[in-house]
């Protein structure tokens, strides 16, 4: 959605990301999440990515939740 206008503005940006995203999502095309998340990886200067793709809906998973602690406490921890 509208990447013609950020993803020039992501190739500014080296901030560790999070993504999750239902592989049964009716609302967003799994497809999308998955490309954004290959577009962080294979980026000139790769993001610190964490991609946690579940099986489920539009929604955050208890798996999704654990994850994103792990990785709030790892950023934390080197900033």
């Amino acid at each position: 959605v509208a990447a013609r206008e950020w993803l020039p503005r992501l190739e500014e940006r080296t901030l560790p990301v999070f993504m999750s995203h239902g592989r049964f999502d009716p609302i967003l095309p799994f497809v999308l999440a998955s490309n954004l998340a290959e577009h962080f990886r294979s980026r000139p200067s790769p993001a610190e990515l964490t991609w946690v793709p579940f099986d489920g809906q539009h929604g955050i998973s208890p798996a999704v939740v654990t994850r994103l602690n792990e990785f709030l406490a790892r950023v934390f921890q080197q900033h």
